[in-house]
């Protein structure tokens, strides 16, 4: 949701669009609680006999199916039909091996539709590699690699973007942006964390004055500004998980009805609604009007509402059937919730 408002935001007039500025810090909250719910799967099956089968299968099953299904809609038929009547004849397709590999957060890629796939690329590599190092490392040893992997694309990013002055795609390369999900795993490996919810709140307080100051996107927010994002979003998660199932306000407003509809269909809504996003911005710029861009910020975001919607009940869901063939022992799993995902 906060990804579909900052990506919007871009047709509200001022100061619409200076509200949602900060819209993009959803992706982080998602490493944090992908961290977060796939480390605590992975440890709780890691004596299973099927442990990567099983692992990889599901995953396989919820997420290639629909990302593939965009490339193939977006090189094999989109942009064809786009070359016949002339438009943007400077994108051939020759670099799609990055996007079908998930390898986009390496690759400058020139295809507006699809650079929100930078995060999914973060996001499978992380898949791919921390099956294995669940498997081999001891609980001590996974908690002090997490912490490394916090501390990590700090120093990076500080080199790169601070000292060698570099920025394209830096704070979108895998190893400069595993905080979010080193704390997410952080967290379901450890009990009690308690300078994680102390730091939240002055981290969100950092974030919010380099936006003021320096502006919600650039080399202060790439190096300084990720890392707070990070423990102000683990901080967040962390109270969630330790609240959950209470009878309080905070919990019970988690576990609204609306909220669990929009969690059903997050994924399809973040992978289809670019090309929405795409139609939103040419609709603006005829007329680049207040009342425009209102209606098409509303517009845009129930049109990707609907398209998750027909994604999970059409496609999705039916795909997903062929999870038991990949069944964990609940018996050994933390919760069924927990393996829907």
């Amino acid at each position: 949701m906060l990804v579909l408002a900052f990506h919007f935001g871009h047709v509200l007039p001022p100061p619409g669009n200076v509200v949602f500025a900060l819209g993009w810090v959803g992706v982080d909250l998602f490493f944090v609680l992908s961290g977060y719910l796939i480390t605590r799967i992975l440890w709780a099956t890691r004596e299973s006999p099927d442990y990567f089968v099983n692992f990889y299968g599901r995953r396989i099953l919820r997420i290639i199916p629909l990302a593939f299904a965009l490339l193939a809609a977006y090189f094999w038929l989109a942009l064809p039909i786009a070359h016949h009547f002339g438009y943007d004849l400077d994108r051939d397709g020759s670099d799609q091996l990055w996007y079908w590999a998930y390898l986009a957060n390496w690759h400058n890629g020139r295809h507006g539709s699809l650079t929100h796939l930078w995060s999914l690329s973060i996001e499978e590599q992380f898949y791919l590699i921390w099956p294995s190092v669940i498997f081999a490392f001891s609980r001590k040893k996974l908690r002090r690699l997490c912490i490394l992997l916090v501390v990590l694309p700090f120093g990076l990013r500080l080199i790169l973007m601070g000292v060698l002055h570099l920025s394209a795609g830096i704070a979108g390369m895998t190893f400069c942006r595993t905080e979010a999900l080193a704390l997410g795993a952080l967290v379901a490996l450890s009990g009690e964390i308690p300078a994680l919810p102390k730091l939240a709140i002055p981290s969100a307080i950092g974030v919010s004055l380099i936006a003021v100051a320096f502006g919600t996107e650039g080399r202060i927010m790439g190096i300084y500004g990720l890392t707070l994002v990070a423990l102000t979003c683990a901080g967040l998660v962390y109270q969630v998980v330790n609240r959950a199932g209470n009878a309080s306000l905070f919990s019970r407003s988690l576990r609204s009805a609306w909220l669990r509809r929009f969690g059903k269909y997050s994924y399809a809504i973040y992978v289809l609604h670019t090309p929405i996003l795409s139609a939103a911005m040419h609709f603006y710029a005829k007329a680049p009007t207040a009342l425009r861009g209102c209606a098409l910020f509303v517009i845009g975001i129930a049109c990707s509402y609907g398209a998750g919607w027909i994604s999970w009940h059409f496609v999705e869901s039916k795909i997903l059937r062929l999870k038991h063939f990949f069944s964990y022992d609940r018996a050994r799993t933390p919760s069924s919730q927990a393996l829907a995902a």
